[in-house]
């Protein structure tokens, strides 16, 4: 099951806060209330990339060399679904199907979130049936 630090955490969230790829040194400067020191930013970035959390989304100049830049290989819903079927991988009930039961059975679901919810489904659905023409 994948697993995930406090750190580690606290730096994809501030990816998908600001929505942009981030270099080391930013990461640094946008957390102030961390004490990080630039190497344990870079095991955290390694960490994350290692996992498949974070890619390389660029390089940019820093003075006399280039950095790189690091982006999110996820969204927040695409990894919290990695997450839910790692780790119940192998279990009855863990198709597609009964995971979109749970979320419009468990949730507080109005109409207007149904609505949204089929307009995906149409959505995917003609997409599905242009692939196959």
């Amino acid at each position: 099951m994948l697993k995930i630090t406090k750190n580690e955490e606290s730096i994809l969230k501030l990816l998908w806060t600001e929505n942009r790829a981030l270099s080391r040194t930013q990461i640094i400067e946008l957390t102030p209330g961390r004490k990080w020191e630039p190497q344990s930013v870079h095991l955290l970035l390694n960490s994350l990339l290692d996992k498949g959390l974070i890619e390389v989304a660029g390089f940019e100049r820093m003075g006399k060399r280039y950095g790189r830049m690091y982006g999110v290989a996820y969204t927040r819903p695409q990894l919290a679904l990695r997450q839910m079927r790692e780790g119940m991988q192998g279990e009855e009930g863990t198709d597609v199907v009964s995971l979109f039961e749970v979320l419009v059975n468990e949730q507080d679901v109005d109409v207007e979130t149904l609505k949204q919810m089929e307009a995906i489904l149409n959505k995917k659905r003609e997409e599905l049936q242009k692939a196959r023409e």
